[in-house]
């Protein structure tokens, strides 16, 4: 069963659509109809009962977002000239209501005709962040120039937070975003737990690439893959390092612990599901691990290897390790380890340790 009401992608997916981009795992999907259509035709629908998102379609992964209108010609502009090209899904054509094109094309980022500083909110500050990321489009002087005057500073719902998050960190280019809501005050306003990590300097014979900050955002260009629960473990591992105390020579002590209850209550507070903060905090908690596999006891690491996400800590060890500007080879040790393990472990005749378990097969 289909919507047999007039049905558009708009915002982010209708530029990802021109583009031929992946939008991993968010759909903005538009309607000129109301939310009893919707409900029609979904099962899973949620209301999050915020301006913009009248309904939620969760279909596995992906999260399709609707806003109903009565009229698609007769919308307001978008503030963000890009952000006006609409695509029809049951005529399969675009419709571009502000003649932007050019600009969606040459990925040229600017504000719409007869828009300024007062009429920008927050919002349209993360959306040009997640165009920055997804896309690379390239804000213009007079777009800047307004973001330097904006003077909106109502909290955006968890809700919409959680989305744009989750789009720039997901993006092609996630520090460019970042550093734009940096630039213009959102990190500080919205995520005081990351605005934390800039200027927090790190010994730099261990961290040449620079402050905590930087080195988070640097471990995000050694993904090779922009999956969501590694993207947003790479820009929370070092969560805890403005929360620990020096101990012993050990400047950041316990970070990865203290961290990975940082992030939990940062997620939480952003309303993201609990599998995903479970996943998220088990690879922040153990970062530090991989590090140290190769002369660890077998029993101090045997629990996290026999975790389904233990890959993927080896893949936030790699972006982690690479990003310091330091040789993949700790990396490649690490896995050499976790093999030998899951070969021993379904070796009946070993322990998961590798030795030989004589006296519980011989009489």
């Amino acid at each position: 069963m289909q919507l047999t009401t007039p049905h558009y992608l708009h915002s982010l997916s209708s530029l990802a659509r021109y583009h031929k981009k992946n939008l991993p795992g968010i759909s903005f999907e538009l309607i000129e109809g109301s939310i009893v259509d919707i409900a029609k035709v979904y099962d899973s629908i949620s209301y999050p009962g915020v301006e913009g998102a009248d309904a939620v379609v969760k279909d596995g992964d992906l999260e399709a977002v609707f806003s109903c209108v009565d009229a698609v010609k007769a919308m307001q502009h978008h503030p963000l000239n890009v952000m006006n090209l609409i695509y029809d899904k049951n005529r399969n054509v675009y419709i571009d209501r502000a003649e932007c094109y050019r600009q969606v094309r040459g990925l040229e980022l600017g504000l719409q005709e007869g828009f300024g500083p007062k009429e920008l909110s927050i919002v349209n500050l993360l959306e040009a962040a997640a165009l920055v990321s997804c896309f690379g489009f390239k804000p213009d002087a007079s777009l800047l120039d307004a973001f330097t005057k904006l003077r909106d500073e109502k909290l955006p719902a968890p809700f919409i937070q959680r989305l744009f998050l989750s789009v720039v960190v997901g993006g092609e280019f996630p520090a460019a975003g970042l550093i734009l809501l940096r630039d213009f005050g959102a990190v500080e306003l919205l995520w005081p737990e990351l605005h934390a990590l800039i200027g927090l300097d790190q010994a730099k014979e261990f961290h040449p690439e620079g402050d905590v900050w930087e080195h988070s955002l640097e471990t995000l260009s050694h993904r090779k893959t922009r999956d969501l629960e590694l993207s947003l473990a790479l820009l929370l591992h070092d969560l805890g390092k403005p929360l620990a105390e020096s101990s012993g020579g050990n400047r950041f002590h316990n970070h990865a612990q203290i961290g990975s209850k940082a992030a939990a209550s940062f997620l939480r507070r952003l309303d993201f599901p609990y599998d995903k903060i479970e996943k998220i905090c088990f690879l922040v908690e153990n970062h530090m691990m991989p590090a140290s596999i190769k002369s660890l006891p077998t029993f101090r690491t045997e629990k996290a290897m026999l975790n389904p996400w233990f890959p993927l800590l080896l893949e936030v060890y790699r972006c982690d390790l690479m990003s310091s500007f330091n040789g993949p080879d700790g990396y490649y040790e690490a896995c050499k380890v976790y093999r030998a393990f899951i070969k021993n472990t379904k070796n009946p005749f070993r322990g998961s340790d590798g030795k030989k378990l004589y006296r519980q097969y011989v009489d």
